[in-house]
């Protein structure tokens, strides 16, 4: 079986558009609307007197409205705005901040436009729109400003630096049910101020989450990851020596981009800082495999990254395929369900191309490959438009963000066979 990709809507060329992280879920369930995210200037976060404008937009007619504005936003995550069904209604909830609320977030009914107002921000929401996962964003103002909204500084926020939760709250009654701590994990540091928790993702049932504990210090940033039975309050930690971005493939199996370790990645964890300083930028000077350059010989036997496939129920990671294409470079993996196709994109690289790859997971083949190029000046910055692929299963539907000259957009594409 072969696949093309083709285009079927592309936002205004004279307006800002993107639709956020890879996890978010932006098409409604009939496919035939997105959730969109208007900025003024793509190299200033919006903000109280410059909010966000967040749209519902027909991907057939180019119809669209507005449906609220968030003054919280980032080039990453955008403001978490996606649909949310409460009651069988529809929905699009984002995040929102007042001096007087703090970070919050609120769903707006996308016909009457009647609001539901949550006393928490959002993270991420479960499948069935039944729990929403939260977090603590001022730590996040501190610790990684790019994922987050940068209106606490250091002295307001010092306190919420000591610990952090993850909330998981039923939508419908806004009851909290379950409490991560930051304090709890196996890898908690005392005394390390910048250490938080991210990347929070349901499992597709909903009985599980799947995050990120991040801490900095001499050495570098270091992932450790983890999920949590929901229902049997059960904490399980994974000791994957190397790991950046991973998905749910189902309630069991998680792909991730990292390594499982060798004798190189062990010697980096024992050694000094001022000598392990070193040693890197001999590394980065003359065997130039990074997430730009993508992999080669030598980065490959020195790190081991690739995409693995961690099996949660066993603890135990595979190598997840043997083409090289696929673990070329570091991306944002998301499945197409029942397809067994693997939807993900690469950096920026050294010319200033980003890629999405569509890949065959049976057949180990590439499907489809389509580049953009990436404005210079965002690339190595936190208002760089990674492409973070979302995808509406059903209707193998693809939307990326891209900032290919000076305008920032979103653009969707179908799958459809040859």
């Amino acid at each position: 079986m072969t696949y093309q990709l083709k285009k079927i809507f592309q936002t205004d060329k004279s307006m800002n558009f993107l639709s956020g992280y890879y996890d978010a879920r932006i098409f409604s369930k009939c496919g035939k609307y997105v959730v969109l995210t208007e900025v003024k200037n793509c190299f200033e976060y919006p903000n109280l007197k410059n909010p966000a404008k967040i749209w519902l937009s027909n991907l057939f007619t180019n119809e669209k409205k507005i449906i609220g504005l968030s003054e919280t936003c980032n080039f990453q995550q955008g403001s978490k705005a996606q649909f949310i069904y409460i009651e069988e209604e529809t929905f699009i909830i984002y995040n929102r901040y007042s001096s007087e609320k703090n970070y919050y977030s609120e769903a707006v009914h996308i016909t009457n436009g009647n609001k539901i107002e949550f006393d928490f921000p959002i993270y991420s929401i479960s499948q069935d729109s039944k729990l929403i996962a939260s977090v603590d964003f001022r730590k996040l103002d501190l610790t990684k400003r790019s994922y987050s909204y940068g209106f606490f500084t250091q002295e307001e926020a010092l306190n919420n630096l000591r610990d952090q939760q993850i909330k998981i709250f039923e939508t419908k009654t806004k009851k909290l049910l379950n409490t991560i701590n930051l304090k709890d994990l196996k890898t908690y540091k005392k005394g390390i101020h910048k250490q938080h928790i991210d990347h929070v993702v349901f499992s597709p049932s909903s009985k599980k989450v799947a995050f990120y504990h991040c801490i900095k210090n001499k050495k570098g940033v270091h992932l450790f990851f983890y999920s949590y039975d929901l229902h049997n309050d059960k904490l399980n930690y994974f000791n994957i020596p190397r790991n950046t971005h991973f998905n749910w493939i189902d309630d069991s199996r998680i792909i991730i981009w990292g390594s499982k370790g060798n004798f190189f990645t062990k010697i980096k964890n024992i050694l000094p800082s001022f000598f392990l300083k070193t040693l890197l930028d001999y590394y980065k000077k003359f065997v130039k495999g990074n997430s730009q350059v993508g992999n080669n010989m030598i980065s490959k036997t020195m790190t081991g990254d690739r995409y693995l496939i961690l099996d949660t129920n066993k603890n135990k990671l595979k190598n997840f395929a043997l083409n090289k294409n696929i673990n070329e470079g570091d991306g944002h993996p998301t499945y197409l369900d029942n397809l067994e196709i693997l939807i993900t994109d690469t950096y920026p690289n050294q010319k200033n191309i980003i890629s999405l790859k569509i890949f065959d997971v049976k057949a180990n083949s590439i499907l489809a490959i389509k580049q953009f190029s990436h404005n210079d000046k965002a690339k190595n910055s936190g208002f760089r438009a990674d492409l973070h692929p979302k995808v509406c299963s059903d209707n193998r539907l693809i939307a990326v963000d891209t900032f290919e000259k000076s305008t920032r957009s979103v653009k969707i594409y179908k799958l459809i066979k040859k």
